[in-house]
């Protein structure tokens, strides 16, 4: 790495934005999204779980004191703080849960599930912990020695864990409408508590009918003497249940008429909050479960995200990043978000955000004046409309068929949209016009990209998905793995809409792109090849055995191929493109490279992932 241009960032960006920073990135813009969060017993941290690590941060002040659980970890999922407050644990993706050392920042111990981590809990005396995982399991283990006591099986995802309050009872609910009360010194189960099975089975045109879990019991919580547990349901499932612990009794069932985040008992064991997925809360009466008028501040005693006052974004989806033709700005699109933001790449100053409104972004350009476009879908089920907006304006193009790709020319004059109805639109950026139907591929439409002259425009297929809403507005998805897989890349005639080469790929083609000169074409299949296409004849030029493809970009000068893997191989490769050798690999990213750019003098490489990161690498060393 250059040493002036890493000093040349650390001197200008803050602190939070330099510190941890993976071998050859200079910078990072954004902290990974908030997957969780918890306050330690004494109240004076605020730990914040994100997909990038934990955050540490001075809980009167606000003040940054540290960025731990870096190394070695993947998507991080949960955090809690142990009894004491010296430790914490994480638990990520992958189902590894790790105890760390606060003071030391060094790991101590690892416990192992099989999938992504769901909760996490201290028993009260600190001597446990429990945790729950996808994998259908939930284990108590000793804390000290790392070791297993036993674990519990259900049917589906066990969502939570909790301890009764003197540490003799562990609960755990599952997605298979059980949760389970085990005695921990007997190891025997006590109870199990059943809600009602939430099942939709769904007919698609095919013929072919799936069966969707809509429900199960997504929280549990004891009251404060332990005397009762109350399940709540999730997803479609929106009713909350209070059980006697003695008896396993079912005292009272309450049906609300939205989906349900958490519950929670009130201090004195005489209400019970429930937390809604759209923030709000209603109050119970633990007597006879009827409803108490708003009047008391649930907030304090319910699970709810307090305003941490922290810059950090609640969205920690995927990043697509671009610099402005000057080099200037960095400009991020956030996915979910639909939303686009204006960084300072000298100082990491965020110089403004635009927002696009309700929807899911696609992607972003720059127009040849310089102005940023974001391209982004509503929400379902107009998901076959593609919305073009900046500050100032805002256009429609209607693809009839889910769009999954979108891209625009580079002068701006034409937009393509392509999707699940396999064909491809050309339109008038300035009339709004299709004036192209293109047909032929055999498979959704996964990838699209303009020559840089416009005059081509290449278009790569993939796999087949079926689509049904229901009356209620729910969406289904299926993909029958015996379906036809469009493994080609056709290239086409921007102006006539002539199809003037079909390219055969090793499998679903996921990204395509040219470089500046033109000379060549990318395409990247869903497997480990990239394969570069002489752009006069339309015969391959070489195949590179690459990462897990996700994403590609070229340099300016079209010497270098950049390319983003996708987890578990989520590494930057840069390749040379006249000795088809690889240059070096970058890592850095906790899971999929979804976006790469040079800035305008090749120095900088920006990368968005999938753990809504985005990080500067200095380009100098490999140029």
């Amino acid at each position: 790495m250059s040493d002036k241009l890493s000093e040349v960032f650390a001197a200008n960006y803050p602190r939070e934005n330099t510190v941890c920073l993976p071998p050859g990135a200079v910078a990072r813009f954004e902290r990974g999204g908030i997957s969780d969060f918890t306050i330690s017993p004494d109240e004076n941290l605020i730990a914040i779980a994100s997909r990038l690590g934990v955050w540490l941060y001075d809980a009167h002040t606000k003040d940054f004191m540290s960025l731990i659980a870096v190394e070695g970890t993947g998507l991080l999922s949960k955090v809690v703080f142990s009894p004491d407050g010296t430790r914490i644990a994480t638990g990520d993706w992958d189902g590894k849960t790790t105890l760390w050392d606060i003071n030391t920042e060094t790991a101590l111990t690892t416990y192992i599930h099989k999938d992504y981590i769901n909760s996490i809990i201290f028993s009260p005396n600190g001597k446990f912990i429990a945790i729950s995982s996808r994998d259908a399991t939930a284990t108590l283990w000793d804390v000290e020695t790392g070791t297993a006591c036993f674990t519990i099986t259900h049917q589906g995802s066990v969502t939570s864990t909790t301890f009764s309050p003197d540490g003799t009872l562990l609960a755990t609910s599952s997605s298979d409408a059980t949760a389970t009360l085990w005695h921990i010194d007997t190891e025997e189960i006590r109870w199990t508590f059943t809600h009602e099975r939430q099942e939709k089975s769904v007919t698609f045109d095919s013929g072919h009918v799936e069966t969707f879990n809509r429900g199960g019991i997504g929280d549990i919580a004891f009251s404060p003497d332990g005397r009762y547990l109350a399940t709540a349901g999730q997803r479609m499932d929106c009713s909350t249940i209070l059980w006697d612990v003695e008896t396993g009794e079912q005292l009272w069932c309450v049906t609300h008429e939205k989906p349900i985040n958490a519950v929670a008992f009130s201090p004195d064991g005489t209400s019970m909050a429930t937390y809604y997925e759209d923030d709000t809360v209603s109050v119970l009466r633990v007597a006879d479960g009827i409803l108490i008028p708003r009047a008391i501040h649930a907030e304090k005693w319910c699970k709810i995200k307090p305003n941490l006052s922290i810059d950090h974004d609640e969205d920690g989806w995927g990043r697509r990043v671009r610099f402005s033709p000057d080099g200037k700005h960095l400009a991020e699109l956030k996915m979910a978000g639909n939303s686009l933001i204006l960084w300072d790449v000298n100082t990491g100053e965020k110089i403004k955000e635009i927002d696009g409104g309700k929807g899911a972004a696609r992607t972003f350009v720059f127009s040849p004046e310089g102005h940023c476009l974001g391209l982004s879908c509503p929400a379902y089920p107009e998901y076959d409309t593609i919305e073009l907006w900046d500050e100032e304006k805002r256009a429609s193009f209607t693809h009839s068929g889910h769009v999954d790709t979108v891209a625009m020319s580079p002068d701006g004059t034409f937009l393509a949209t392509g999707g699940r109805n396999k064909r491809v639109k050309l339109w008038h950026v300035e009339t709004q016009q299709c004036f192209q139907t293109l047909s032929g591929h055999i498979g959704r439409i996964l990838s699209l990209a303009f020559s840089p002259d416009g005059s081509l425009l290449v278009s790569g297929g993939g796999d087949n998905w079926e689509m049904k809403t229901h009356a209620d507005g729910t969406t289904f998805f299926f993909s029958d793995g015996d379906s036809p897989v469009d493994r080609t890349a056709k290239v086409w005639e921007a102006a006539t809409g002539e199809n003037i080469a079909t390219l055969e790929t090793s499998g679903m083609v996921r990204g395509v792109a040219f470089p500046p000169d033109g000379k060549c074409l990318a395409t990247g299949a869903n497997n480990k090849t990239v394969t570069l296409w002489c752009t006069k004849t339309w015969q391959p030029m070489a195949t590179l055995d690459t990462v897990s493809f996700e994403s590609f970009t070229f340099s300016p000068d079209s010497s270098r191929l950049v390319i983003g893997g996708t987890w578990p191989e989520q590494k930057i490769q840069i390749w040379d493109i006249e000795t088809r050798e690889l240059i070096v690999a970058l890592s850095g990213h906790k899971s999929d490279v979804e976006s790469l750019a040079f800035s305008p003098d090749s120095r900088l490489l920006a990368s968005g992932g999938f753990d809504g990161i985005i990080y500067l690498w200095d380009m100098t060393p490999y140029l």
